[in-house]
């Protein structure tokens, strides 16, 4: 694969990646998609600076280059993070005095590539070939702690998204497949770059994967409708349904629930979403029978009112018992 190879893939994925940013924002009514769209346009600022690095022929050049691709890469972290917090419905943390924080680190390595004679705490630059006009550099200290700051964000990031989509497996397998790959293929790209194996010793593919890794969330979306089925299927039947709801796993962590449940049984508890619901309701683990596998009701006490208790066991294949879902009306 020559150098002209390249410029052509970095060239067509810049265009890429803000034809992506569009149909994310024309999506921006949907669950994370807006972010999705800022996502994509910091990594097309990354890929524009890789291909001017391509480009340069002196070292000033290639300078300004690295530069212009810290802008792209400075963002992407907090951006995807910013992705996941809205996308499974965390927006409390979406506030800028939570993020701003978080791009204190980067900004101020942004700053050291612009000032003189500080570059060489993030990155030092080498020429090694006077035909293809390639060069090489060194990571310094502040690159290196740059790396180590993205790849924690990115990567509990991920494992957030899993944790939240793990729980709907039989529902959602396919999205959390798409989640899974789009999140491989860039970091395959970067590790390839940053441990300089062979030709991507100089040339940093990791906008690549991301522009590829945003066309499968895409299309998965617009398959799938994940973004925009499963918010509205959730606000239009749960919370118009009279009776209390709720759904747990297996092992009776709370999933989902509606705004009766939680006005009747846990007023005062702030988050619900991963409790178990014998903690939220102590007397309820007495009537509930062991090993009990097929759907069943009972009545029950509740702060002097009386109640009778549905519990629908949810399998995915066989009998499988992935979730329960608890359906909660006043018997009288």
């Amino acid at each position: 694969m020559g150098l002209d190879f390249f410029k052509a893939v970095l060239s067509a994925t810049f265009w890429m990646t803000f034809f992506l940013a569009f149909l994310f924002f024309r999506k921006r009514e949907a669950a994370g998609t807006r972010f999705l769209g800022w996502f994509m346009i910091a990594s097309g600022i990354w890929v524009g600076g890789v291909l001017l690095g391509l480009l340069a022929k002196t070292v000033h050049l290639k300078e300004i280059s690295l530069a212009l691709s810290f802008a792209g890469i400075a963002f992407t972290p907090t951006l995807f993070l910013a992705f996941v917090l809205d996308y499974i419905g965390l927006k409390k943390w979406l506030k800028w005095r939570f993020f701003l924080p978080a791009n204190i680190f980067p900004l101020t390595v942004l700053v050291l590539l612009v000032l003189p004679g500080r570059m060489n705490w993030v990155w030092s630059i080498t020429k090694t070939g006077s035909e293809k006009f390639l060069f090489d550099y060194s990571f310094g200290l502040f690159f290196i702690l740059f790396i180590a700051y993205g790849y924690f964000i990115i990567v509990s990031s991920v494992f957030l998204l899993l944790r939240e989509l793990k729980v709907f497996s039989s529902f959602l397998k396919r999205h959390t497949q798409i989640f899974l790959l789009a999140s491989f293929i860039p970091f395959c790209f970067n590790l390839l770059h940053l441990l300089k194996v062979g030709v991507f010793r100089y040339v940093d593919l990791s906008p690549v994967g991301f522009a590829l890794g945003g066309t499968l969330i895409y299309f998965g979306i617009f398959n799938y409708r994940t973004f925009q089925i499963a918010p509205l299927a959730y606000e239009t039947i749960m919370q118009t349904i009279r009776e209390a709801v709720l759904v747990t796993d297996a092992k009776g962590k709370i999933v989902l629930f509606n705004s009766n449940f939680k006005e009747c049984f846990a007023p005062q508890t702030t988050r619900l979403a991963g409790k178990n619901i014998y903690e939220i309701m102590p007397k309820l683990a007495l009537n509930l029978p062991k090993n009990h596998k097929t759907d069943y009701s009972f009545e029950f006490s509740h702060n002097d009112n009386t109640y009778l208790l549905s519990i629908k066991f949810i399998r995915k294949t066989g009998e499988n018992i992935v979730g329960m879902a608890f359906i909660i009306e006043n018997s009288h």
